[in-house]
């Protein structure tokens, strides 16, 4: 779908039918290409040659045409600006290998757009007759042995070393953080994480409550129950803003539950810290 403006513009059609190859590259190649072509007229710049190279040895009366070895060689130019960019040495030479029939290509065009241009230009640049990938050179080392191109080898392993490379940072947390890493990771019913919607809600109301120290949890729970004889356990934690682990641990050291009665379940202060 074309928008009004670009279906206003007329499309050149004159290089529609010459045939271009297209060629799979690795990235620092096609960026070295693109800061060398910066150094050309009009962002355009010879990177390289294509050579075309046929074994004589391979030359019989069975193989009239042997299939010739293409390979790009990079000049100078492209060569430093993609090792610049890859921050490290590249191969000046690789191998095209040819990928699918020629059947795969028929309907293959290369389209260009000029937005420098005044006013911008569209053009059809050819027609798409071979496709390679761009390799590195392979050499036999003897014993059936393949070695690759030794600059390609030192970039793939720099490489490789880059993604696995992971920088390690040292966090400082404070206590909030860690009752709320704590409180998250709590068991549940369910597992390890809240999971159901009280769960949840229960986690999100912990990560923003900072445990009281002890003594003075027990000073609070004391003014507590001398206002009111017996507390339900969830009446005490939304009175402190505790979390609930922390206050039933500080709460059995001074107070019991009762067991029986109308008031079962409910907490009421031990015999020894009751006001004379």
């Amino acid at each position: 779908v074309m928008s009004n403006k670009a279906a206003s513009e007329t499309l050149d059609t004159t290089n529609a039918v010459r045939p271009v190859w297209l060629v799979k590259v690795p990235r620092f190649v096609t960026q070295g290409w693109a800061a060398a072509a910066e150094n050309g007229n009009d962002g355009t710049a010879v990177v390289g040659r294509v050579r075309m190279e046929v074994d004589p040895s391979l030359l019989s009366a069975d193989n009239p045409n042997p299939k010739a070895e293409v390979t790009i060689h990079l000049n100078d130019a492209a060569t430093a600006a993609a090792t610049s960019t890859a921050a490290s040495a590249v191969p000046e030479q690789l191998v095209l290998a040819p990928q699918g029939e020629s059947d795969d290509t028929g309907t293959l065009h290369v389209m260009c757009r000029r937005d420098t241009a005044m006013p911008p230009t569209s053009s059809c640049e050819g027609k798409v007759s071979h496709r390679f990938d761009a390799r590195p050179r392979l050499s036999e080392a003897g014993d059936e042995a393949v070695t690759i191109d030794e600059k390609y080898r030192l970039l793939s392993r720099k490489r490789k070393n880059e993604a696995e490379h992971k920088d390690r940072q040292v966090v400082f947390i404070t206590k909030k953080d860690a009752l709320r890493t704590r409180e998250a990771l709590r068991p549940t019913a369910v597992g390890f994480g809240a999971q159901s919607r009280e769960e949840r809600r229960e986690v999100k109301e912990a990560a923003v409550k900072v445990r009281m120290e002890r003594q003075e949890l027990q000073t609070r729970l004391f003014k507590l129950f001398e206002e009111k004889r017996l507390w339900y356990l969830t009446e005490l934690t939304k009175a402190t803003n505790q979390p609930n682990a922390w206050l039933k641990e500080v709460l059995q050291e001074v107070a019991n539950q009762v067991k029986r009665g109308p008031d079962a379940g409910k907490w009421e202060i031990k015999d020894e810290y009751r006001a004379s």
